[in-house]
């Protein structure tokens, strides 16, 4: 696995190792539980290298995907069963050779963190503990698949795929945990919410579905509604009514014979949509934002944590002040793993402020508060001003009010152009003509000279500091 550390690794002091990785933890929020020994900090580097993470991600996508090819697949160009269309037939050992490398891939990442956090943390993670259940049910399976060559109808491995994914998201834990954090008072509403459709329920039989009786037989001649008829339907009925917007279907035929069904949909809708429902909304809403509060500052919390120790780790003693040398702060910018932009803030800031003096704590903890950061600021990149008065004229047109709405009125007469060149190659199915091919480049050739200009105008780095201007010139390329 030498491939998947870096290179400057071998020479690094084990004080810049272990503070590089808990700044690293401090960027992704993650737990500095860890043990901080040699081999454990390797373990943990690479279970969170690039290379790994992207095969373990890749191995998930894989095995969600493989349904599509697993026996029996539906797999088609068309979904008509008229066409008796072929769908594709993989021999055996295909797929579950796939599988198996996946599962290999997903198993050493699961390992390395074993392995670097101990067999304490381990015991006390139940997500880690389920996930090499999951593992050993996942390949006996496999086992049995291979063993049957691939006749089997029943496959458990499919229903433990979701977990995998589950288990490998911070976002989808604490999604999970919120839910059932809300399952209490989700249940109480639920319950009120099924006794309000009980009691209209009942209310709706006693006082619409009345039968008109024959005084001599006492037989039933005649309900009159069709939609309150017994228990099952006036519920099913009414529970139509409250969570769709199926009214008519339900609320008419009882109001043709009895508009007093009017006020009583009034009441039911306005107690059940406008009271209930609402009061379920904001409960839950109320839940979710209460936990992912806390949830944020917890994350932040474990950031100035783990940024701390990272200094108590480079600290030492100089006529009774703890510093961090500043030959250690340079390396530990430029090593640690996060996006370029902020380490070119952190790199101007510690210049322009420090001067590549020794921090103390307050002084580290400020500077690494540049993690929070959420995007480069392009306040920080000089703004490029031409020589010539033409070229500043031809700028300040380019990036004022009346450009903005030019390129909004082309992109509208492009989509238009669009729907009428569609709509007449479909319905003719003849190319366009000259004309229309001509119109067709005149717009390509706006958007080069739009994109051409904006990277003149904000220069080079200003532009590309901005997705949508590299969206944009993705977009250009393609069309081109």
């Amino acid at each position: 696995m030498s491939f998947l550390c870096r290179s400057s690794d071998e020479n690094e002091r084990p004080m810049l190792r272990q503070a590089r990785i808990l700044i690293e933890d401090a960027e992704n929020y993650r737990s500095i539980n860890h043990k901080l020994d040699k081999h454990s900090l390797i373990m943990y580097d690479v279970s969170h290298s690039f290379y790994l993470t992207l095969l373990h991600r890749a191995s998930l996508v894989i095995m969600f995907l493989l349904p599509f090819f697993e026996w029996p697949s539906s797999l088609t160009v068309s979904s008509d069963i008229r066409l008796k269309l072929e769908p594709p037939n993989l021999p055996c050992g295909v797929t579950e050779g796939v599988e198996l490398l996946c599962l290999l891939f997903i198993s050493v990442q699961s390992i390395l963190l074993s392995g670097a956090f101990g067999l304490s943390w381990v015991r006390v993670n139940p997500w880690l503990i389920g996930k090499y259940i999951f593992l050993i049910i996942y390949l006996l399976d496999l086992i049995v698949s291979l063993s049957f060559r691939c006749s089997e109808f029943y496959r458990i491995r499919r229903l433990i795929r979701p977990y995998f994914l589950i288990s490998s998201s911070q976002l989808m834990k604490k999604v999970i945990k919120c839910y059932r954090r809300t399952l209490p008072t989700l249940f109480n509403l639920l319950f009120l919410l099924l006794f309000w459709l009980i009691s209209a329920t009942l209310v709706a039989m006693c006082v619409f579905s009345k039968p008109n009786r024959d005084l001599t037989n006492y037989n039933v001649v005649n309900n009159t509604s069709t939609t309150f008829t017994d228990f099952y339907d006036t519920l099913f009925n009414l529970l139509v009514l409250l969570t769709t917007t199926n009214h008519p279907d339900i609320l008419i035929p009882p109001y043709n014979k009895n508009r007093g069904t009017a006020i009583f949909s009034i009441v039911y809708i306005g107690v059940g949509l406008y009271v209930l429902m609402n009061i379920l909304t904001a409960a839950v809403y109320s839940e979710f934002s209460g936990y992912l509060m806390s949830s944020v500052q917890t994350r932040l919390m474990r950031r100035r944590v783990a940024t701390r120790a990272a200094f108590e780790v480079l600290k030492y003693e100089h006529n009774g002040i703890e510093l961090v040398s500043g030959d250690d702060v340079v390396y530990l910018i430029n090593t640690i793993r996060i996006e370029t932009w902020k380490k070119d803030t952190m790199r101007q800031v510690y210049l322009m402020k420090y001067s590549r003096a020794n921090l103390n704590a307050k002084q580290f903890m400020k500077l690494f508060q540049l993690l929070d950061l959420l995007g480069p600021s392009n306040q920080s990149i000089p703004e490029q001003v031409p020589r010539h008065r033409l070229a500043r004229i031809f700028k300040t047109l380019i990036m004022s009010k009346g450009f903005e709405l030019v390129r909004f009125f082309i992109s509208v007469l492009n989509v238009i152009y669009l729907c009428v060149d569609i709509s007449y190659s479909l319905s003719t199915g003849k190319y366009p003509g000259v004309i229309m091919r001509i119109i067709s480049w005149c717009f390509v050739i706006f958007y080069v000279f739009e994109q051409i200009s904006f990277l003149w105008a904000y220069g080079q780095r200003a532009y590309f500091s901005k997705k949508s201007n590299i969206f944009g010139i993705f977009i250009v390329a393609v069309i081109l």
